[in-house]
């Protein structure tokens, strides 16, 4: 969670998509005094000047950073470089496929955060259709509420809203969103017309299309990976 991140890794080109990833990274990083690692997938333009750039954006935000080349993007690559990453960003752009999407996922041992765009973090929204408190999603968002006094909005299906104590689990201010069935509609309705600026989801996820998500939405998106999940 937000209040025990301590390393962040994100991945690197020299496309302007990938400094947008950047940018969410250090602030994130900056905001959570968390160590931040670059990882400059090589064979890309400018390969020198990518490392140079990221490490000077990275003291002009305050935030502990070193670069690193990585031969291609994939689970394994990112997780031999930062075997203790609490989140890895990466752009939109750089997810080519479902396969890459689903091979970072299911390689991965903590939320992947994917950045259609910069933007600051102000309103998150959880996606979650367990309704557990100790669900990966729930306990991120609750982190990033607390942690940086944002607002938060919960989306919860009809039948999981049963499974949550409230008055044990949400702060008063905290806004819940009750919907007969989480679809990618409705997701994405939701997160357009409150603009929601990050949606914290689960993966693998019955209902949503994480892929389509992707593609569609206009927010952040941070992924929990099974190996988080409860």
């Amino acid at each position: 969670m937000v209040d025990k991140m301590q390393h962040c890794l994100v991945v690197l080109d020299d496309s302007a998509a990938a400094w947008h990833a950047a940018y969410t990274a250090y602030d994130v990083a900056a905001r959570s005094g968390s160590a931040l690692v670059g990882a400059v997938v090589e064979g890309q333009s400018g390969g020198l000047l990518v490392h140079q750039k990221f490490e000077t954006g990275a003291r002009a935000a305050g935030v502990r950073a070193t670069a690193h080349s990585i031969p291609l993007l994939s689970a394994k690559n990112l997780q031999a470089l930062s075997p203790q990453a609490d989140a890895v960003f990466v752009s939109r752009a750089s997810l080519s496929s479902p396969t890459l999407l689903e091979d970072l996922i299911g390689g991965l041992t903590c939320p992947l955060w994917i950045v259609p765009e910069q933007r600051t973090i102000r309103r998150v929204m959880i996606a979650t259709t367990t309704g557990e408190a100790t669900a990966p999603e729930v306990e991120l968002g609750l982190s990033l509420m607390r942690r940086w006094g944002i607002l938060l909005e919960i989306l919860l299906t009809t039948n999981s809203v049963e499974r949550l104590n409230r008055r044990q689990v949400f702060d008063d201010d905290v806004s819940q969103r009750v919907v007969p069935e989480l679809t990618l509609s409705t997701f994405l309705k939701r997160a357009d017309d409150d603009e929601i600026d990050l949606a914290v989801l689960s993966w693998p996820n019955e209902v949503i299309s994480v892929w389509e998500a992707c593609l569609r939405t206009h927010c952040l998106l941070a992924v929990c990976p099974v190996l988080n999940s409860h």
